[in-house]
Parts: C-alpha cells; sequence; structure tokens
C-alpha cells in the first residue's frame, strides 16, 4: 500500500480474508522511505528482508518490498498448509537416508 497520507494507514480500511500482511510504503523526505509491516496474524514470524520500521532510500524501495511480499506469501502459505521448514525437512531426509542405508 502506497501512503502519502500524513494519517497512520489502517489496516481495516480494505477488509478480505486473504489480507494476511499489508506492506505500507510512507514517503518521508528526500527519497526516503518508511515501511510499516502489519500482519493479520501477530503469530507469524518475521520473514524479511524488509521488518516494520524499516527505513529506506528509492534505489532499494522496489526489490526490498517485492521480495518482502514474496516471502509474506510464502510465509503464510507454510502457516496455512503446516508445512516444515525446508532445512529441517531436509535434515530428516538425510537422517532417514543414513538410517536406512548405513
Amino acid at each position: 500500500m502506497w501512503n502519502d497520507n500524513k494519517r497512520p494507514y489502517q489496516a481495516g480500511i480494505i477488509s478480505s480474508d486473504f489480507n494476511f500482511v499489508h506492506i505500507v510504503i510512507n514517503p518521508i523526505y528526500n527519497d526516503l522511505y518508511y515501511i510499516r509491516i502489519i500482519k493479520k496474524d501477530e503469530q507469524l514470524s518475521n520473514f524479511g528482508p524488509l521488518n516494520d520500521g524499516a527505513i529506506l532510500p528509492l534505489s532499494l524501495l522496489t526489490p526490498l518490498v517485492r521480495l518482502t511480499a514474496v516471502n509474506g506469501r510464502k510465509a503464510i502459505q507454510h502457516k496455512a498448509l503446516r508445512l516444515i521448514n525446508p532445512l529441517i525437512e531436509r535434515k530428516q531426509t538425510i537422517e532417514k537416508i543414513i538410517k536406512n542405508y548405513s
């Protein structure tokens, strides 16, 4: 969400069953931007690279906001499907291979 209004963005303005994460971009001055990340579920882990309260220049805005949005969607999907972390899954697979073939 782009918020060039001086008032803080309220997550309830756009209501939907699918708005799990809002990335709000607030222009400050001199090509600096203040980022707010609002999560519907506060128990959702941080998914970065941006964190709530980040301040960044215009040159980094597009790639970091895009990557944060992609990672936010993945975090929601993993939580919804109760998928395990790929690193943990890989470790379990390796341990199973070692057990079965040693």
